[in-house]
C-alpha cells in the first residue's frame, strides 16, 4: 500500500486530522479557540491563500518545531472533509475540540510503516480516531482502533462506539500486527469518503489556508528541517 505522497514527507504527512465541515468554516473555528488563548501571550495569526502543488505547500509549514506548533494548514478535498495538518516535528497534533462548535464529525488518523531495525527507523503505528460533535469526554471520542509497537511490543486496542463498516473478525488475528492493517484503515477512511492517501484526493487547484503564529515562541523550542526530523526516525 502506497501512503500520502510515497511517504517521503513524514513526519507532515504520518498524522492528518479530517473535520467534516467547510475550509472556511474551519478555520474560523479554530481561530475562534485559539486567538484568545494566544492573545494573552501577545501571539497573533498571520492568515494567508496558498496555491500550488500539494508537496510544495507541505513544505510552507516548515521548519518543523518541538515544543509549541507555529504553522498550521488548512485542505479542501473532493469531499465534505476538510483537511489539517500543523508543523510539529513527530506530526499532526491539534487538538479535535472544534468539531463540537462545527458540529461535525473529525477523524484523527495515523499510518507509520514499521521500520525500525538496529536502531534505526521507526516504530510502526496504524491509528484510526473518530469523533463526534456530542459529549463523550473531553476529547469528544467515539471510537479508537489501533495497533502500534510501543517501544518493542506490539498492542492493540479498540474503544468506544463499534461503527457498522469495521472488520471486526480481524482484531482477534493471532498477531497483534495483523489486527489493525494499514489496509484496513484505508478501507474504514474509504467507507467515510475519505481517500487520505492519495494526491488528487487534495483540492490543490483551490489551494489552502495558511495560519502562522506571529509573536513570542515557546521557551525552549527548537527548528528542525524536514532531513534533520527525519533523521530522528
Amino acid at each position: 500500500m502506497t501512503l500520502l505522497l510515497d511517504n517521503r514527507l513524514a513526519p507532515i504527512t504520518s498524522t492528518i486530522i479530517f473535520f467534516e465541515a467547510e475550509v472556511g468554516n474551519t478555520v474560523t473555528a479554530f481561530l475562534e479557540w485559539q486567538i484568545p488563548i494566544q492573545n494573552k501571550r501577545g501571539v497573533s495569526f498571520d492568515q494567508s491563500h496558498l496555491q500550488g502543488n500539494l508537496e510544495g505547500m507541505f513544505k510552507s509549514l516548515l521548519p518543523l518545531t518541538s515544543v509549541e506548533r507555529r504553522r498550521f494548514l488548512f485542505f479542501p478535498t473532493r469531499s465534505a472533509w476538510t483537511a489539517f495538518f500543523d508543523n510539529g516535528h513527530q506530526g499532526t497534533d491539534a487538538s479535535t475540540y472544534i468539531c463540537k462548535p462545527l458540529n461535525c464529525r473529525a477523524l484523527r488518523i495515523t499510518a507509520v510503516p514499521h521500520t525500525k531495525r538496529d536502531g534505526k527507523g521507526r516504530y510502526g503505528a496504524v491509528i484510526f480516531s473518530l469523533y463526534g460533535p456530542e459529549s463523550n469526554g473531553p476529547t469528544n471520542l467515539v471510537r479508537s482502533v489501533y495497533a502500534a509497537n510501543d517501544g518493542g511490543e506490539w498492542v492493540f486496542n479498540a474503544t468506544g462506539t463499534k461503527q457498522s463498516f469495521e472488520q471486526e473478525d480481524k482484531y482477534s488475528s493471532p498477531q497483534i500486527r495483523d489486527r489493525f492493517t494499514l489496509e484496513m484503515l484505508e478501507h474504514y477512511l474509504r467507507v467515510l469518503g475519505v481517500q487520505a492517501f492519495e494526491e488528487q484526493f487534495y483540492l490543490c487547484e483551490k489551494g489552502g489556508e495558511f495560519l502562522e503564529k506571529e509573536g513570542p515562541s515557546a521557551p525552549r523550542l527548537q527548528e528542525f528541517s524536514l532531513e534533520e526530523a527525519q533523521a530522528k526516525f
